[in-house]
């Protein structure tokens, strides 16, 4: 089930993707999310997930099929690393800190020990979210903005990712 802001899913789709080399310019994460749920789709379907997202979503400074790689990969791990059982949820959320935005991807997961928070995102990683979580970190920091995780064993994951408000 997906509950939330939605927008046109037929949206022209542009900028770069995590291996090209593009301008920053404006990115509606409504759009974004729009596009992910799109393509993900089949993904929440078979895990049958519920996804609320929660607006309103501002419009951030990025590369837009970069935003969207990285949105779609954290939005696949969270119904993924999913105690067996639980149906997974995941809610979707910005905020704004001055000149920053900050979106959450918050789910009902396993949780990440907090010595395996930062190997994560290393090409190493851990049982193969380590690869598409170092190519989001690499995204980001092309972004010039910053990807994190704030998570406990049991208690689902809360990850972010930083970019300047346009």
């Amino acid at each position: 089930m997906i509950a939330g802001p939605k927008g046109d899913p037929n949206a022209a789709r542009s900028g770069a993707t995590l291996g090209e080399a593009a301008s920053l310019g404006p990115v509606p994460l409504a759009l974004v999310i729009a596009d992910v749920l799109q393509q993900v789709e089949p993904t929440l379907r078979e895990h049958e997930a519920e996804v609320t997202i929660e607006g309103p979503l501002p419009v951030v400074v990025g590369q837009r099929g970069v935003v969207v790689q990285i949105v779609a990969s954290l939005l696949v791990n969270a119904v993924t690393y999913v105690a067996r059982g639980i149906t997974p949820s995941v809610r979707l959320w910005a905020d704004r800190a001055g000149p920053m935005v900050r979106l959450w991807l918050k789910d009902n997961g396993i949780g990440i020990a907090p010595e395996n928070q930062e190997r994560i995102f290393c090409p190493e990683g851990l049982a193969g979210a380590g690869v598409a979580l170092a190519v989001a970190r690499k995204g980001a920091d092309r972004m010039r903005g910053r990807i994190g995780v704030e998570s406990a064993p049991g208690a689902g994951s809360s990850f972010w990712l930083v970019f300047g408000f346009s």
